[in-house]
């Protein structure tokens, strides 16, 4: 197989549908022994020898030895690539086999090719109608090309397929009839065993009257003969059957014995219909205690089949219904009522949109015996329902069956009635039309389509009753509504129509409203003659003799009222008639109001569909992983994401095992504490998923479901992954941190060559000797020592954006202090400095304005030999103030004085020649700020400039 895929690649199919047929006599021998080899192989079992005699065909072909008979083994090829899983290239093989098929019509390879194809492939993506037209197709194909060996075989996928849609019982019946006389006319024993199989697996004991086959000899024999297909057939039949019938441990023991057989079976559509019902019987026998001690261990024995099931649904829709079946019975054990009926209306719409006609009417018995569990009277509903269906099938065994299981709900319902016109005191009940009276109610109960049924009624009572015109009305709304009328005069006999009463005209509304009124019976011989209505106008125009008008009451509330009249003769309405309709109404008046709850749930069922439709779609729309979690603590939803994130069966396990892979709740429990309170409960926590990933996840818990006394019932838990945002936070704090460093760096570096800058003023003011020139080096070494002390505050700081101007400004006076020589003894130095924080921007020119106007004092404010100096340095900053040139929220004050000799009358400060003063001017003018001077009393700078948020 390997060498052809790494030899052809994707250009096998295009290769071999196109390529000319050999002429080689010894390639055409060779590939005709395949073609009568490969379906013995498959008939007997014989799996490994199937597929190389497949692929050693496949082979030879496309080495240029292509011929008709080779079309089998393409089947096959797909068969070996579906059990592989490998379902694309699987469905290209059987779409060259099925080409090459119709390009090579009515020839022994066609017949083989499209045999292979029923058995092996087709089921996967197509109805089983489909299927079963492809059986009949080939069936006539080899009929018609003489291979009656291949054609009496496709007998066999054709009765399968009938009985997976089990639309109607009937027809497998028939085609087996037919296989067994084709097969044994022609001496075709594989297929007359593939007949006798489908009688004594599935169509005798579906019968009322069924006659047990004894098969033990029978399967020696097929054992003998290699017939493995054929056994195989009969047990998962018989399995199927005891299924269906409630006999789940007769059914178990031949789900068993099909194992001998999976050989035969590959992977055709039995084998996974056994799948199926493995699951479905292992459900009903856990429910009666005789297998699986516990849910969970029910759970791991049927999700791996579950599994299956949905990969194998998931291409195509043959076994759609069946799965939606599984989910409703798993859920039956493992969910709360409302979820479980959910998943049987879809397990029901799916079969009735597939025309599985049996499976319809088991889940609808299986929907009425929740029903009835659960103490609900629409049980009725589903169980008619059932029976319909049933019949409709031929399924007359369950349909007897389900009435026996279920008498109750079929009893007939008779409303109490009394007739105007008492008969007279002798009287005694007439003899009735026993046979007539069951079919029309028959007729009548059997129907549930609202507008058939209403043609029914009014076909049966008028025939009944002898009536020349009726009208049936029903209560809609506190109104009664003509909803058909029959006139026996007329082409259309019986029409269907609405329309009110008021709007009427030819009955008498008198004696219906009457009717409605009293809810009693009006029997009238003449009416215009004789009778309380003979003066009522209406009777007189209409010149009305015989008229029957009958109350519909089911359970003591008005449903309708019939209305019937026959103008041309007196008394038509008999004692014997009038009882006959009055049972035919009480019949009607059940069958329409079952109709009505029947449409009326249809209706319901349509708008929970719909709203569970919107609903998912909301929930696939949701990017978050959701479960939802039980008072047990067991994961009873998730939606698809979560399935993905974890990979494996969860359903029906512990949240914290699943999630947290622990045996006991979790410290933090969000959904413990969300049950105990009902409230919200968020935190954040770390999960690992499938593929061994560490993710982190915003966890919140909120109360989904509440009981009557408002306790939670169900908790949704909700994940929100965010694995990225925490990733990104940490790199981004990992960057602050590196981009702090750096910047500590930096400061340190840019104050390291400030504090060179300083020490180079230094020692070249060893070598100046004119004390100007030396007081011009100190005054320089001291403004870069000012901003020198700016960046090694930063870089000492926890904050590298803004600097404490108040430690700086004392470090900053201190070493001015020094620099001059100058101890507290001589000069007391005031620092009054509030916590401000400057940036980088501000703090280098208010380092040097202070640094200017502090060594002025010190040069300059104090005489020799005074005492009492002082110097004082205030800062501080106030809000929501409006600065000079600047729109900042705060403001900044600090002020610099002295209690020294002031300054000259005549110095102008702003216009001073001095490069200390020239510098505050500047720098006062550079950060946007006013500056004022007090001379009284010392001097006084005072500056106020605008504080930036930062």
């Amino acid at each position: 197989m390997n060498e052809i895929n790494s030899q052809y690649g994707s250009k096998i199919w295009d290769t071999i549908l196109n390529m000319p047929f050999t002429r080689e006599r010894k390639s055409k021998i060779e590939l005709v022994l395949y073609s009568e080899l490969i379906p013995d192989l498959y008939m007997s079992g014989l799996v490994p020898q199937l597929y190389l005699s497949a692929v050693q065909s496949t082979k030879h072909c496309l080495e240029g030895g292509m011929d008709e008979s080779v079309i089998y083994s393409f089947s096959i090829m797909g068969l070996y690539l579906g059990e592989q899983g490998k379902f694309e290239q699987a469905f290209r093989y059987e779409d060259l086999a099925r080409d090459l098929c119709e390009k090579h019509p009515n020839t022994f390879g066609a017949t083989r090719g499209m045999n292979g194809v029923v058995w092996c492939n087709m089921h996967s993506r197509s109805h089983p109608e489909e299927v079963v037209d492809y059986c009949l197709k080939a069936i006539q194909c080899g009929k018609n090309c003489g291979d009656l060996y291949n054609a009496g075989l496709s007998y066999g996928p054709l009765m399968w397929n009938l009985q997976v849609q089990g639309a109607d019982l009937s027809a497998v019946e028939e085609y087996a009839e037919e296989c067994f006389k084709f097969s044994k006319r022609y001496h075709l024993s594989f297929s007359v065993a593939l007949a006798e199989a489908m009688r004594a697996g599935w169509i005798e004991p579906m019968k009322t009257n069924r006659q047990p086959v004894n098969m033990e000899e029978k399967i020696r024999k097929w054992n003998e003969n290699n017939h493995i297909s054929a056994a195989g057939s009969y047990y998962v039949h018989m399995a199927l059957a005891h299924y269906y019938f409630g006999e789940h441990e007769k059914a178990t023991q031949y789900l068993l014995e099909v194992n001998r057989y999976l050989g035969g079976l590959t992977d055709n559509v039995l084998k996974r219909q056994w799948h199926v019902f493995l699951v479905l019987n292992a459900i009903s026998l856990y429910e009666k205690r005789n297998t699986h001690k516990s849910k969970q261990d029910l759970l791991n024995y049927i999700q791996p089949i579950i599994k299956k099931v949905e990969t194998w649904a998931r291409l195509g829709p043959l076994l759609k219904p069946y799965l939606a079946f599984i989910y409703a019975e798993t859920y039956r054990i493992t969910g709360e009522f409302k979820t479980t009926r959910s998943f049987y209306l879809d397990a029901i719409a799916l079969a009735d949109q597939q025309q599985y006609t049996l499976l319809e009417g088991h889940l609808n018995e299986c929907m009425g015996k929740l029903f009835m569990d659960a103490g609900m009277g629409t049980a009725r509903v589903y169980f008619a329902e059932a029976a319909r269906l049933y019949k409709k099938c031929n399924a007359n065994r369950k349909e007897i069956l389900l009435i026996e299981n279920y008498p109750d709900y079929f009893q007939e319902e008779i409303p109490a009635h009394i007739p105007v016109e008492v008969e007279p005191a002798g009287y005694t009940l007439p003899s009735l039309d026993v046979d007539y009276l069951m079919k029309s109610s028959l007729a009548i109960s059997a129907e549930i389509n609202p507008e058939v049924l209403l043609k029914k009624i009014m076909n049966v009572v008028i025939e009944a009753s002898g009536a020349q015109h009726g009208y049936l009305l029903i209560e809609e709304d506190g109104s009664l509504i003509v909803r058909a009328e029959s006139h026996i005069m007329e082409k259309k006999m019986v029409r269907t129509v609405k329309y009110k009463l008021k709007h009427a005209k030819n009955l008498c509304k008198a004696i219906v409203r009457y009717v409605r009124r009293i809810r009693k019976n009006v029997i009238l011989n003449n009416a215009s003659k004789k009778g309380e209505f003979k003066d009522n106008p209406e009777v007189q125009a209409m010149q009305l003799r015989s008229v029957l008008c009958l109350p519909l009451i089911k359970q003591s509330r008005l449903i309708g009222i019939l209305y019937l009249e026959n103008r041309l003769s007196d008394s038509v309405f008999t004692s014997e008639r009038t009882e006959v309709t009055e049972l035919l109404t009480s019949q009607a008046a059940i069958s329409l109001e079952n109709a009505h709850l029947l449409y009326e749930m249809k209706q319901a069922e349509q708008a929970l569909r719909e709203s569970e439709e919107k609903l998912a779609g909301i929930v696939d729309s949701v990017t978050d992983f959701m479960a939802m979690i039980d008072e047990e603590f067991n994961i009873v939803w998730a939606n698809d994401l979560t399935g993905e994130l974890f990979d494996s069966d969860f359903i029906g396990r512990k949240c914290y095992a699943v999630f947290y892979g622990q045996d006991k709740f979790c410290k933090n429990c969000v959904v413990k504490k969300c049950f105990k309170d009902g409230k919200v409960h968020k935190t954040e926590t770390e999960l690992v998923g499938a593929g061994g990933h560490r993710l982190t996840f915003s966890n919140t818990a909120s109360v989904a479901a509440r009981y009557e006394d408002d306790s939670p019932k169900m908790v949704l838990e909700l994940f929100h992954d965010i694995t990225d945002h925490r990733r990104a936070e940490n790199q981004l704090k990992e960057s602050l941190k590196e981009k702090e460093v750096l910047l500590k760096e930096i400061h340190h570096r840019v104050k390291n060559n400030l504090q060179v800058v300083s020490s180079l003023f230094n020692l070249q003011s060893g070598y100046v000797k004119d004390e100007r020139d030396l007081e011009i080096f100190k005054e320089s070494q001291n403004r870069v020592r000012s901003m020198s002390l700016i960046h090694e505050k930063l870089y000492q700081s926890e904050d590298m954006a803004r600097v404490d101007f108040a430690g700086y400004t004392r470090n900053l006076t201190s070493h001015l202090l020094h620099s001059y020589a100058l101890y507290p003894a001589d000069i007391t130095v005031d620092i009054e400095v509030s916590d401000v924080f400057l940036s980088i921007d501000l703090a280098i020119p208010c380092g040097l304005i202070i640094n200017e106007l502090v060594s002025n004092c010190l040069k300059h404010a104090f005489p020799k030999d005074t005492k009492g100096n002082r110097i004082c340095v205030k800062l501080w900053s106030d809000k929501k103030i409006a600065v000079k040139e600047t729109q900042a929220d705060n403001r900044c004050t600090f002020i610099v004085g002295d209690n020294g000799i002031g300054l000259g009358k005549d110095l102008d400060f702003r216009d001073t020649k001095t490069l200390g003063l020239q510098l505050v001017m500047t720098l006062v003018k550079q950060i946007k700020g006013e500056i004022e001077v007090n001379g009284s009393g010392g001097t006084e700078f005072k500056i106020i400039f605008g504080l930036p948020e930062m």
